[in-house]
């Protein structure tokens, strides 16, 4: 059985010391506030935002799904946040917000969205993860070092390890 993601896949990275969360999101390889955010996802979004990175898109039918991290003011205090956004036109529909019981990570994307969208976003996101990282090998070792016992423990869902199949990682199964 594979272990789910605990914490968000771009995290795993300051955990291992390869990027920091912040270097990342500078380095251009997901879409930050210096590209324009999408407006149609603006209103489900916090007002008080300071960073947004658009982690990964989806469509499907006539509706644009956005996952989407973002740095927003609470209080006195900045805090990272994830949404599940869905978009059609000028409408959205927030399907998942960092003020919900659970956060993003510890549900699969396709509690809230088709599997086949699930698969989509993940595909999108394993992606960027995939250029960040330079090769697949490079990614794979982050991944079964991410999914080793411990506190920090990354765990995969299905729509995960399809994606990952996808871009020809394969992740056995032994490694729990």
């Amino acid at each position: 059985m594979y272990k789910r993601i605990y914490f968000p896949f771009f995290l795993l990275f300051t955990l291992l010391g390869t990027l920091s969360y912040p270097a990342l999101l500078q380095a251009g390889n997901a879409q930050t506030t210096s590209a324009p955010v999408p407006q149609a996802i603006v209103k489900c979004l916090p007002k008080t935002r300071d960073r947004t990175t658009v982690l990964a898109r989806a469509v499907e039918n006539d509706t644009d799904y956005y996952l989407v991290h973002t740095s927003f003011k609470r209080g006195k205090d900045s805090v990272w946040g994830d949404f599940l956004i869905a978009a059609q036109s000028t409408a959205c529909v927030l399907l998942h917000s960092p003020d919900a019981a659970q956060t993003l990570y510890q549900n699969s994307l396709a509690q809230y969205v088709p599997m086949s969208v699930a698969q989509k976003l993940a595909l999108s996101k394993w992606q960027k993860e995939l250029d960040r990282a330079g090769s697949k090998e490079v990614l794979r070792q982050e991944i079964l070092t991410g999914i080793e016992p411990g506190p920090d423990t990354m765990y995969l869902f299905a729509e995960d390890i399809w994606a990952l199949r996808q871009l020809g990682i394969e992740i056995p199964k032994n490694q729990s």
